[in-house]
């Protein structure tokens, strides 16, 4: 497969844990791969991928801003020749069609990573986000060589409804997989009555990614055998990010446990301590935290909504509650932890993530789109 294929993404950190596998399988096949992203002051080389800094700055909405750099990717597109581009989350996305808006023969790919904060948020802000998303995707869908990538079928559905694409141009890929060899199970040893249940929300500390709610059920259940496990960062360009205060204010109870923000290669240590992943969310993509939870072993419990549900078989690998309704998440989570499901619930976890979710089957997916 003797193609040059330009991956564009936000950053280089979002890259290398959501974007990185897809780019060495590509190479290992054949592929000559560049990276365009936001490096972050950071140095990184890879042999098999180049890599061309280019200051994205996702919090900005700035047009003219982003209209101008727009123009200067247009310009290091027409100096470089590049037979696919493969462009990833929204800002990514409509970026890259941009400078791709007069390119009708080369294959582009529009990766719908979740929808995210204008789609969830009901202010007046957010309603005019969405309303130029979707603007913008339905003009760049009108070119036949335009493919969109979609994660769950909540999202396809929306676009479809809308009428920006149609259904040709749409697939659906769920994630970008999970390593088992990286994320190995081992049996779960879950009948120690002295020892509490471990409770884990894996993710950037956002409101609708369901930290509060998250939080909130920690105290319900401070007098009670569980332990909550918080990883992740506070996320203060996002305008969605919780009040730094608030989230310390909920640290002093004696049942949270806040890891802070775990590099991808020290993951495997918190999910093989952790028992339950729990996930609040408002609406993902596919969550990847929680399929590589699920793939050591974690019973999932997650919100009844977009892309959460699309990990979840009920009674076989987890259960789903009612978004944001605490005490529906409160039934759920006593509901999973009688430790006599437990070991069901966790084998079955990496059985669904084996049969429907390994890096492989979803690289090979695409493969066959290259």
């Amino acid at each position: 497969m003797d193609k040059k294929v330009l991956i564009i993404v936000n950053s280089l950190d979002f890259f290398l844990t959501h974007r990185n596998t897809l780019a060495q399988k590509l190479s290992k096949n054949g592929c000559n791969v560049e990276v365009i992203t936001d490096m972050q002051n950071k140095t990184y080389t890879d042999k098999h991928i180049k890599f061309h800094n280019f200051k994205i700055d996702r919090a900005s909405i700035n047009p003219f801003s982003f209209f101008v750099k727009a123009i200067k990717l247009r310009k290091h597109l027409s100096s470089n020749k590049y037979d696919i581009y493969y462009f990833v989350s929204h800002k990514s996305n409509i970026l890259g069609g941009l400078a791709t808006l007069f390119e009708f023969r080369k294959k582009i790919i529009f990766s719908i990573s979740g929808l995210g904060y204008a789609f969830i948020n009901k202010n007046f802000l957010a309603k005019i986000l969405r309303l130029l998303i979707l603007y913008s995707y339905s003009i760049f869908a009108k070119k036949s060589n335009s493919i969109f990538v979609f994660q769950n079928n909540d999202d396809k559905k929306l676009f479809l409804n809308h009428k920006i694409l149609k259904e040709k141009q749409s697939t659906i890929i769920p994630g970008m997989g999970v390593d088992l060899q990286k994320f190995s199970y081992n049996d779960r040893v879950f009948s120690k009555e002295d020892q509490p249940i471990k409770v884990l929300f894996a993710g950037r500390l956002l409101i609708d990614k369901g930290i509060k709610e998250f939080l909130e059920l920690a105290s319900k259940f401070q007098n009670r055998n569980f332990e909550f496990h918080i990883s992740g960062k506070l996320d203060i360009e996002n305008p969605n990010a919780i009040n730094s205060e608030d989230f310390k204010s909920y640290l002093s109870q004696s049942n949270l446990i806040y890891h802070g923000h775990i590099n991808f290669g020290k993951m495997f240590e918190l999910y093989r301590d952790t028992d339950i992943f729990l996930l609040p969310s408002y609406r993902e993509g596919f969550p990847k935290a929680a399929i590589e939870a699920a793939a050591m072993g974690h019973p999932l419990l997650m919100s009844n909504v977009p892309g959460c549900r699309d990990c979840i078989i009920e009674g076989f690998n987890g259960y789903l509650f009612e978004n944001g309704d605490i005490k529906d998440m409160e039934l759920q989570l006593l509901k999973i932890s009688d430790k006599s499901k437990l070991e069901y619930l966790s084998k079955n976890s990496r059985k669904h993530v084996e049969k429907n979710f390994s890096a492989t089957y979803i690289a090979e997916q695409y493969l066959k789109l290259i």
